[in-house]
Parts: C-alpha cells; sequence; structure tokens
C-alpha cells in the first residue's frame, strides 16, 4: 500500500503552486536573456586601438563605423 500524506493538498494550493514557480522561472530565464545579451550600439563600444584599424588586431570583428568602412576598403583592393 501507499501511505497517504498526513496533510492533504487543496487544488488551490496545487495551482498557487504552480504559478509561483512558472513564474519563477520565467523570471529566471528573462535574468539570465538579459545579463547574457547585453545589447550595444556600434557607435557604444570603446575603440581599443585609438581609430587606427590598420594596425588593429580586433579590426576583422569589430563593428566600429571606422572598422567597417576600413574592412570595406581592403576588401575593395
Amino acid at each position: 500500500m501507499t501511505e497517504h500524506d498526513p496533510s492533504p493538498r487543496s487544488r488551490r494550493d496545487l495551482f498557487r503552486s504552480a504559478v509561483r514557480y512558472a513564474t519563477l522561472g520565467a523570471v529566471t530565464v528573462v535574468t539570465a536573456g538579459l545579463v547574457t545579451k547585453r545589447v550595444t550600439k556600434p557607435t557604444e563600444a570603446p575603440c581599443v586601438n585609438r581609430g587606427i584599424c590598420r594596425q588593429c588586431a580586433a579590426a576583422r570583428s569589430c563593428n566600429l563605423p571606422a572598422a567597417l568602412s576600413f574592412r570595406d576598403a581592403v576588401d575593395a583592393t
């Protein structure tokens, strides 16, 4: 035989718990998404090489406007 819980839970308690944990999960997922993917505009990122793209090691992955035009100029030649 199975043992019964001495304090039975009502449907209302079960529903409250389900909503509570679903909300907690949703908040956790949204928070993790905001923390891991921080959106910045290309012009807000700091330049690590004072705008001299030709000597910069990060020029190929940089999204600043100067680096984009540098890549266009290099690829065109």
